[in-house]
C-alpha cells in the first residue's frame, strides 16, 4: 500500500511564533487517517502545508493527483442551485453537459440529497449543505480528500448520522482521507489510524491504530469508552501545558 502521503521533520513558524515542530505523519492510499489535538495546535496549518497552501520546512511528499478540501464551512455558491454547484466544479474537468449532470446526481444521491437538486443553498440546513459541500468534493474524483472539521457546527445526532453515512461512502469509493477534527467521537469512528497531538510546537504524541469491528460497534460499548478516554487524558494534559505556560 503506497504512501500518498508523508511529512518527515516538517516544522512551520510564523515569525517568532512555532507553531509545528519536526511532525513526522503519513497516510496510506484507502486509509482514513485523523489529526486530533488542542485547539490551534496546527492542524488546520498541517492540511494548508499538505495543500501546497502554506510553505514549511522539512520534507513533504506528494503521491497524489487530484486532491480535495473540504473545509469547515461549505462555500458553496448561493447563487447557484444545489446541483449547479457541482456542475460548477465539473465544467473544466468533462466536456458532455449529460455526463455532467449524470455524475452530479450519483453523488448528490449518494449524500442522500438528490431530490434538494433545485434548491438553492440559503433553502438548506447546516448538515444539507455539509453533505453538498461533500457531494461536490467527490465529484471531481478526487484521489486525496482533506476534511477540516466538516461537522463542527452540527448537532452530535445528525452529525453521528451523517459520518456514518460517510463512512459507508469512503469505503464504497476507496477514497482516502486526512481529517482534522476536535471530536474525539468522530475520529475514532471514522478513522483507521488517529495522530494525537501535542500543544505547539506541535508533534506527534502517540499513533493510534483503531480496530475496524472497534468503529463498526459504535460508541456504545466499552472498548470505544476507554480509547476515547485514553485520548482525552492525553488531550487534557497537553492543554494544561499551554494554560501554565501563560
Amino acid at each position: 500500500m503506497k504512501k500518498m502521503i508523508e511529512l518527515s521533520n516538517v516544522s512551520k513558524s510564523f515569525h517568532s511564533l512555532k507553531v509545528i515542530k519536526k511532525l513526522n505523519i503519513n497516510v496510506k492510499e484507502g486509509e482514513v487517517v485523523s489529526l486530533v489535538g488542542p485547539s490551534g495546535c496546527g492542524k488546520t496549518t498541517t492540511l494548508r502545508m499538505i495543500a501546497g497552501l502554506e510553505r514549511s520546512e522539512g520534507q513533504i511528499k506528494r503521491d497524489f493527483n487530484h486532491p480535495a478540501f473540504i473545509f469547515q464551512e461549505p462555500r458553496l455558491l448561493p447563487w447557484k442551485t444545489v446541483l449547479d454547484n457541482i456542475l460548477f466544479v465539473l465544467f473544466d474537468r468533462i466536456s458532455s453537459q449529460d455526463k455532467m449532470v449524470k455524475i452530479a446526481t450519483y453523488y448528490l444521491k449518494l449524500m442522500a440529497i438528490d431530490q434538494f437538486g433545485g434548491y438553492y443553498p440559503a433553502q438548506l440546513s447546516g448538515g444539507m449543505r455539509k453533505r453538498v459541500a461533500i457531494a461536490r468534493a467527490l465529484a471531481i474524483e478526487p484521489d486525496l480528500i482533506l476534511m477540516d472539521e466538516p461537522f463542527s457546527d452540527i448537532d452530535f445526532p445528525l452529525r453521528l448520522l451523517i459520518i456514518d453515512h460517510l463512512d459507508e461512502i469512503l469505503k464504497k469509493e476507496g477514497k482516502t482521507v486526512l481529517y482534522v477534527t476536535h471530536d474525539i467521537r468522530e475520529a475514532l469512528l471514522v478513522s483507521h489510524r488517529l495522530y494525537i497531538l501535542t500543544n505547539k510546537p506541535m508533534q506527534v504524541k502517540e499513533e493510534l491504530f483503531i480496530q475496524r469491528n472497534l468503529r463498526k460497534r459504535g460508541i456504545e460499548n466499552s472498548d470505544f469508552h476507554e480509547l476515547e478516554k485514553h485520548v482525552i487524558e492525553i488531550l487534557k494534559e497537553e492543554s494544561l501545558k499551554e494554560f501554565f505556560k501563560e
